[in-house]
C-alpha cells in the first residue's frame, strides 16, 4: 500500500509492506469469582505498538525516513486518509538495508498516540 510519512514539516513516500505488525491489546477482562462465575472489566482497547516495515525507493529516501524519526510524532497516511499517528518509543529504533532495487526500513518500537 502506498503511503506518505510525515512528521509536520516534510512528506515522503513510502510503501508499507506485509512485515508491518501492529498489535491492540485489551478491551475486557474476566475475574473469576470465589462463588463461580466471572465478573467482566470492560475498558477501551489499548493504542496500537508494534513495528512498521517500509519500503523506498533510494538510499537517500530510507535516510531520510530514519532523520524523520527525530520528530516525537509522526503520521502515516494513504489516499484513503489516516493510518497510524505514532511515536517511536526509546525502546525502538530505524534500520534499513537494501532489497533488490529498492531499501526496506524496518521502525521498531512504535506506539500509537492520539492525534
Amino acid at each position: 500500500m502506498t503511503a506518505t510519512l510525515t512528521d509536520g514539516t516534510r512528506a515522503l513516500p513510502v510503501l508499507v509492506t506485509d512485515g508491518t505488525r501492529l498489535e491492540q491489546h485489551g478491551g475486557a477482562i474476566a475475574h473469576p469469582l470465589l462463588s463461580g462465575g466471572v465478573d467482566v472489566t470492560v475498558r477501551p482497547l489499548a493504542p496500537r505498538q508494534g513495528s512498521l516495515t517500509l519500503r523506498v525507493e533510494s538510499l537517500a529516501a530510507a535516510q531520510a525516513v530514519a532523520s524523520l524519526h527525530e520528530a516525537p510524532i509522526l503520521t502515516l497516511t494513504d489516499g484513503d486518509g489516516l493510518i497510524l499517528t505514532y511515536a517511536v518509543t526509546t525502546a525502538g529504533g530505524v534500520s534499513y538495508a537494501p532489497d533488490g532495487q529498492r531499501f526496506v526500513v524496518n521502525i521498531t518500537g512504535v506506539q500509537e498516540v492520539t492525534p
